[in-house]
């Protein structure tokens, strides 16, 4: 994990209209001034205030489109929670706080639950880490307890056909840094305590276990993927099933490496979705130099609803020709996040381009023939 440093590139944060992302094999290539200068490209909507804004992710709820960040400034110079939405494709509410406090609220994420959309965020004091939950339209979160005293910088969350949230957490056994371990915690929509989150998967070598990502299937199956650390800046990805029961009990398979089954390596910051079929979908980056990463993209090849461990993906394509640039601010990596509808593929990044002036924005692309 990068740290941050002292100096900020402004950042504002904004939306693209998509762009057709073509499969590897049709030999497409994108251009920077071209993906932003297509004529199916709509004028960036700037959703954020006049301060620096980072780490958005986006969901759908109910025909709404939601979009959250972290926002700096706003509290005696903490970070805070913004969100902006639009329905079915009108225009854009003003920004909105969700949280604000006198300590930093940090990585976002996103998962509907019903009409409810909810949020999970990181909220940083100076000396530890705590993970907070609440829906959008409420102002009462609830603390994740972890089994750590640095609690998770990364995290993820699902809520399955039981009602049942899911989260799943990066941190550290009680007394070190590292490595980290990826833990899990869930609770019902309708409790307002969480259990203790208890390990997944410990981590060994490097750095350990971080940056996991889950998924739900239509079975209520918990679907794991996490960059496993192997080197000082080596990154292979893991996958392991979570068969849960009608009580909340999970067992969790043996994990298995997708270095060995897609083939995927040298990877970070996995982003995994699932599709009605029970398809798995991910993306993650690829590192080529400093602040520059591929983003790549694979499914499995099977229903992962039946199979006790996917084992068999597709060819990892590319998303996009060139590698994604960020800036050496915070954030220093793109983050690929993923979303599917049908067998519609959608991915957003970070990236910064020339056209810009270097100044990081949010864009996206989308496949309808799955990459």
């Amino acid at each position: 994990m990068r740290p941050k440093k002292a100096a900020f590139i402004p950042f504002i944060l904004t939306v693209f209209a998509a762009l057709q992302w073509m499969a590897l094999g049709a030999g497409y290539a994108m251009s920077p001034s071209a993906r932003l200068r297509a004529p199916d490209l709509s004028s960036p909507v700037t959703l954020s205030g006049s301060n620096d804004a980072t780490h958005p992710t986006i969901a759908l709820s109910g025909g709404t489109l939601y979009v959250v960040w972290e926002e700096a400034g706003q509290s005696g110079g903490t970070t805070d929670l913004f969100y902006s939405r639009s329905v079915a494709g009108g225009a854009w509410s003003a920004p909105a706080a969700i949280h604000t406090s006198a300590t930093n609220a940090l990585r976002p994420t996103l998962a509907p639950a019903g009409a409810s959309m909810l949020v999970l965020w990181d909220e940083w004091n100076g000396v530890t880490h705590q993970s907070y939950q609440q829906a959008i339209a409420s102002t009462t979160a609830t603390t994740i307890p972890p089994v750590v005293t640095l609690a998770p910088s990364a995290h993820d969350m699902v809520v399955d056909g039981n009602s049942r949230i899911h989260v799943v957490l990066q941190g550290n056994k009680a007394g070190s840094v590292t490595p980290y371990h990826i833990l899990h915690s869930q609770k019902l929509l309708t409790e307002t305590t969480w259990l203790t989150a208890m390990a997944v998967y410990t981590g060994g070598g490097g750095t350990g276990s971080q940056y996991p990502t889950l998924a739900v299937d239509s079975h209520n199956n918990l679907h794991l993927v996490w960059q496993e650390n192997v080197g000082t800046d080596d990154g292979v990805l893991y996958y392991s099933k979570g068969l849960t029961s009608g009580n909340g009990n999970i067992t969790w398979m043996q994990p298995i490496s997708l270095s060995t089954t897609a083939p995927i390596t040298d990877s970070a910051r996995p982003a995994l979705a699932v599709d009605g079929q029970d398809m798995l979908h991910l993306v993650w980056e690829d590192h080529v130099a400093p602040s520059q990463q591929y983003i790549y993209y694979a499914h499995s090849l099977g229903d992962s609803a039946v199979l006790t461990t996917p084992t068999a993906w597709s060819t990892p394509t590319l998303v996009m020709t060139r590698p994604a640039k960020a800036n050496d601010t915070s954030p220093s990596y793109i983050s690929p996040a993923i979303a599917v509808e049908g067998k519609t593929v959608y991915v957003a990044w970070h990236d910064s381009t020339s056209d810009f002036n270097d100044q990081e924005e949010i864009l996206y692309a989308f496949s309808t023939n799955q990459g």
